[in-house]
């Protein structure tokens, strides 16, 4: 339970996209159906949910409804739940009174320590905190839902900073209510009655402190000040024949098309062309520079809890149960064993294939309409907790804008009883793939509440589901478009175990970096060995690689991409093979038995397999690669016609 607390300070549900390493460009103009993947599923409405007509809702004449963006309105049933639309809930925000809601903590913590009351007159104390706990997450992350949509938004900022920063002080508090109970003659009854779990290890006392609080408080603000970066707010200087300024990237951008009178001369795109360039360089640098201090923070907040280095305070408040050294021989694997098979499909297939096909356009309402029916076909269940997201607007799922934050999450709302869904689009294939993802996040949370201890976990949940999708959108697509995205998805599975390993590899090496020798010029030699350690060799390979987004705001977040999609292939192969038995396998994780379980405990409970099993990992990548070719990777593999 101690983890769980540090957990609720700043996590959130992260997609990794690495579809995005392919271009998304114009279709080519044969085989591309125009509206989506339905073939034309999708009623001649406006089709820009962000900017919908007047029309009211369509129907089509099968009797189906759909919005005035298009977007399919079926019926769902709520179980009860007590949740209004987005809209409508956040119509009610309003920051926390943060002291206020500590105060009641801290006086809890001293009326079970007193012991005066009797102990129903303690729990019903305990249970009047629910709310003020409830209130405090759910604007956190209401306001965080606001503030990545717009991140120049000047209140949703302001809102977002205050309550992040608070968190760390909150958490102490809640803390010390943990502590009392452990500490009281009635803990049992406690932990049957309330906690339904085992607190003992508070009896002696708790991680939070005034420093404790004070540095964690530091390091959420530089996280944010990471988040802010964009266009609006980074100053660049430009400068020729026509003109000098020092301004935001975009007021110089706009002085710019002011000043040539349009966004397509050739002058104005030769300065704007430099001009991205100077945002790009002073980006990054301003971006390398407050990881360096976060790297620096965190290693002080280790030192201050009594850890040996921030690496072991981060496996404890992520929930891995297992040793550093066991997720680096985990890499090393991926190195010997996936890294060589990737390279032949990608010769054999994906470069071939990707080089003459282009990513296809689809429209935002055709991604959203598919996934609602791939969802239903999936399980009857997982449909209707998709029309509940819809029906409630419990989702955001726009194109990528120079203020909005440039990633995708999933965030649980309990006052509303809610799962939240924030996507950022690219307009093309792989938002399927995004979405479906996300949206196993969203059943997750829809199913288990805000019951996180495992990331990874959590992220079977979503690349599980995201991998049944890809199947069950097969009878739904184009052969032309299935095939392309059962490429892009296992080419992107190879991707992830590469690169999300390699990231892994690079964060354990800069947290096990004295501090006194952290610098620019450590971390690009750091990344050029993990780089080189990884692909054989680090030419042309650049600290920005792997400067992305998780190791800012989610330290040591990016290994569980990789143990988690270990078994998300299995569960795929699995259904492949047999149809219904990857989904009764992923549906024994979603619905498991026990909130508070061990990850290789609940794999092995869904009969899949540890990640961690010596040779596992070349099983997998080779069943992908006999998958997709028919011939066997391994000359020695029985049966095989490789060469």
């Amino acid at each position: 339970m101690r983890k769980l607390i540090a957990l609720l300070l700043a996590l959130i549900i992260l997609s990794v996209n690495l579809a995005l390493l392919i271009s998304c460009t114009d279709p080519d103009e044969e085989g591309q159906e125009g509206g989506g993947l339905l073939g034309g599923d999708v009623p001649d409405v406006d089709d820009d949910p962000l900017d919908p007509d007047d029309g009211g809702d369509e129907e089509d004449e099968n009797g189906t409804k759909y919005d005035s963006a298009g977007i399919i309105i079926p019926e769902y049933k709520d179980y009860g739940r007590d949740t209004k639309k987005f809209s409508v809930y956040a119509l009610d925000y309003r920051r926390p009174d943060v002291d206020a809601l500590c105060a009641d903590f801290y006086a809890t913590s001293a009326l079970i320590r007193e012991n005066k009351l009797s102990f129903d007159e303690q729990l019903a104390r305990l249970k009047s905190l629910d709310a003020g706990y409830a209130d405090f997450y759910s604007m956190l992350n209401t306001a965080e839902i606001f503030n990545s949509k717009d991140t120049a938004n000047e209140f949703w900022a302001a809102e977002y900073g205050a309550l992040s920063v608070a968190a760390p002080a909150f958490a102490k508090a809640v803390e010390d209510v943990f502590v009392a109970a452990a500490g009281s003659e009635h803990r049992e009854s406690f932990e049957r009655e309330y906690f339904h779990s085992d607190i003992s290890e508070y009896a002696d006392g708790g991680i939070y402190n005034d420093t404790v609080v004070e540095i964690m408080a530091e390091e959420t603000a530089l996280e944010n000040e990471y988040k802010s970066i964009s266009p609006s707010n980074v100053e660049i200087t430009f400068e020729n024949s026509d003109i000098s300024i020092t301004d935001t990237y975009e007021r110089v951008l706009k002085a710019l098309r002011e000043l040539y009178g349009s966004s397509t001369s050739t002058d104005y795109l030769k300065a704007a062309t430099l001009c991205e360039g100077y945002y790009r360089k002073t980006a990054s640098d301003k971006s390398i520079d407050i990881y360096i201090d976060l790297v620096l923070k965190r290693a002080e907040l280790a030192e201050t809890l009594g850890y040996e280095s921030y690496t072991d305070l981060a496996y404890d408040s992520m929930g891995y149960n297992y040793s550093p050294e066991l997720m680096l021989d985990f890499i090393d694997e991926i190195t010997t064993d996936v890294y060589p098979v990737y390279k032949r499909l990608a010769t054999l297939l994906f470069s071939p294939y990707f080089s003459v096909n282009s990513e296809p356009k689809q429209s935002v309402s055709s991604i959203i309409n598919t996934a609602y029916y791939t969802s239903t076909d999936i399980s009857a269940d997982f449909g209707n907790i998709y029309a509940y997201m819809l029906q409630n607007e419990l989702y955001d799922m726009a194109p990528s804008s120079s203020t909005r934050f440039d990633a995708s999450f999933t965030t649980y709302i309990g006052a509303n009883e809610s799962p939240y869904c924030f996507i950022t689009s690219t307009g093309c294939l792989s938002d399927y793939a995004t979405l479906t993802h996300e949206f196993g996040h969203f059943i997750d949370y829809y199913v288990n509440k805000d019951s996180l201890n495992s990331l990874e976990l959590a992220e079977v949940c979503s690349q599980g589901f995201e991998y049944l999708s890809l199947i069950k959108v097969k009878s739904r697509a184009t052969e032309k478009l299935y095939k392309y995205m059962k490429y892009d998805a296992l080419a992107s599975a190879f991707e992830i175990l590469i690169y999300q390993g390699l990231y892994a590899s690079f964060e354990h090496s800069v947290y096990n970096t004295d501090t006194d020798d952290m610098s620019l010029a450590t971390l690009e030699e750091l990344a050029k060995s993990a780089a080189k350690k990884m692909f054989g060799t680090s030419d042309e390979f650049k600290l920005e690689h792997v400067m992305i987004p998780h190791l800012f705001v989610a330290p040591m977040y990016v290994q569980s991409y990789c143990t988690s999609i270990v078994p998300a292939l299995e569960i795929y192969l699995l259904e492949i093979e047999k149809a219904g038995d990857g989904i009764s396998a992923y549906r024994a994780i979603i619905y498991r038995e026990k909130a508070d379980v061990d990850f290789v405990e609940a794999l092995q409970a869904a009969g899949l397999t540890s990640p961690f099993k010596s040779g596992f990992l070349g099983e997998i990548s080779c069943d992908i690669y006999y998958h997709l070719t028919g011939i066997h990777y391994k000359s020695t593999s029985s049966g095989s016609n490789a060469a």
